[in-house]
């Protein structure tokens, strides 16, 4: 099966639990091969099948000394009006970014934003919380924010695989500005389990249980 349908076939799968595509939304556009596809393949779909709902790619940077904008023609720099002292934790950055995507989501009067995780990171997600957290949970498939505004997961069940092919294909580079605090202990952990997955099937088996159990994280906040 050719990646662009594939990808396609993923989407439609969501759209069967979340309606979405035929409404406006603002992907969360970080400039990894994720968002990078995610917009790319969405705009396409709703090209090709005549949906005239916007689509928009917002880029909110990460919250560093030193990290610029990515200066796309095609995509809004957020802006972040925080002031605080550096350096500070992941989950405060991230915090500040999501307020950002909200602020600009209620400037364009839209209520879904588009988060790029795919089945891989559900997969690793869910295995990281039972090792490290002793929680059965992934990540939501659609958190809620003030009662109207949705952050949905639409590659939930999309492989990296996939993914990383239609970029290669369409020649979309990752050109994410990367932030040095990233975890390494994120990384190592997706090395172990991409080792595991090449004799075990493992991404799929667990996608299996986690879809099977609705072990997905919590919908409201």
């Amino acid at each position: 099966m050719k990646p662009y349908k594939a990808i396609v076939g993923a989407l439609l799968k969501f759209e069967k639990i979340h309606n979405f595509l035929s409404s406006d939304c603002i992907v969360a556009f970080s400039g990894g091969l994720d968002s990078r596809v995610l917009f790319d393949v969405i705009t396409k779909f709703k090209r090709d099948n005549n949906i005239y709902s916007r689509t928009i790619a917002c880029h909110i940077p990460v919250y560093a000394e030193g990290v610029s904008g990515l200066n796309l023609d095609e995509v809004y720099e957020g802006n972040i009006s925080e002031d605080v002292n550096f350096p500070i934790s992941c989950s405060f950055c991230s915090r500040i970014r999501k307020r950002a995507l909200l602020e600009f989501a209620k400037e364009k009067g839209i209520y879904n934003i588009l988060l790029g995780h795919n089945k891989n990171d559900f997969v690793e997600n869910f295995l990281y919380n039972q090792i490290y957290h002793k929680r059965l949970e992934s990540m939501p498939l659609k958190r809620v924010y003030f009662e109207k505004y949705n952050f949905l997961r639409p590659f939930a069940f999309c492989s990296r695989k996939n993914i990383e092919i239609y970029a290669k294909e369409n020649n979309l580079v990752d050109i994410e500005n990367k932030c040095s605090a990233s975890s390494r202990l994120r990384k190592e952990f997706r090395e172990i389990i991409d080792k595991i997955n090449k004799d075990y099937n493992l991404y799929n088996n667990v996608m299996d249980l986690i879809e099977k159990n609705k072990f997905y994280g919590e919908v409201n906040e």
